[in-house]
């Protein structure tokens, strides 16, 4: 890796870090409240791959476990997930696949769109909002914020998902503190680009992700 690329990584990752403390620190330090303060103190233990509230395609503990670390907005992260789906379908009955937020700080839908598709996840529908993000990303990704919120409660009401519940946990950004454990976990492991993969922890590039879970699995 050049000093260059180097030196935009670090640059992403004190980003990173700069939002999780504001999403969780700067929330929870107006507030006593011991469950806030529990919650805070969850992320020393930052740095794991999967968490139990994280939601896999494939069987449930495959002998090789994929996790890509993602942004909605990324063009990278859409452009790889024809491959990325094709090759988890191939592998379907043998590997459990994961996808962990990493919202960009320059991308201005990563946090909201992480949002629609936890907020979808919990009315059953994660993978399928998980399509609809990228399969729509230019239709999106150009709008203005009021506009990009009534297109993702669109995509749920084709879903068929409750949509007011979808629109309150959207507006009400009720999966910040999970989307800032992911950027947490993210930070502690050296995330600093999107898409990245890792098979059984070890970091993939997408050219060698086919062969690497062959290689698990044998």
């Amino acid at each position: 890796m050049s000093s260059d690329m180097k030196f935009v990584g670090a640059i992403v990752v004190v980003a990173v870090l700069a939002i999780v403390g504001f999403v969780i620190f700067g929330k929870n330090a107006k507030t006593s409240d011991p469950a806030a303060q529990v919650e805070a103190a969850a992320l020393t233990d930052a740095g794991q791959q999967v968490r139990p509230d994280s939601y896999k395609k494939g069987i449930e503990n495959g002998k090789v476990i994929v996790v890509e670390w993602g942004d909605y907005q990324c063009p990278a992260c859409q452009a790889a997930d024809t491959e990325v789906t094709q090759i988890v379908s191939d592998f379907a009955d043998r590997i459990t696949f994961v996808f962990r937020h990493f919202p960009l700080p320059n991308h201005k839908f990563s946090q909201l769109t992480a949002t629609a598709v936890e907020a979808a996840g919990a009315q059953g529908k994660y993978w399928e909002m998980h399509a609809k993000l990228y399969g729509n990303q230019e239709e999106w990704s150009t709008a203005s914020t009021s506009k990009a919120v009534e297109l993702f409660v669109g995509y749920a009401k084709d879903l068929g998902i409750d949509t007011e519940k979808f629109r309150a946990d959207l507006v009400g950004r009720v999966y910040n503190d999970k989307i800032a454990r992911d950027l947490a976990d993210a930070a502690a492991i050296g995330v600093s680009k999107t898409p990245t993969f890792f098979v059984n922890s070890v970091e993939v590039g997408l050219d060698g992700l086919r062969t690497a879970i062959e290689e698990g699995l044998k």
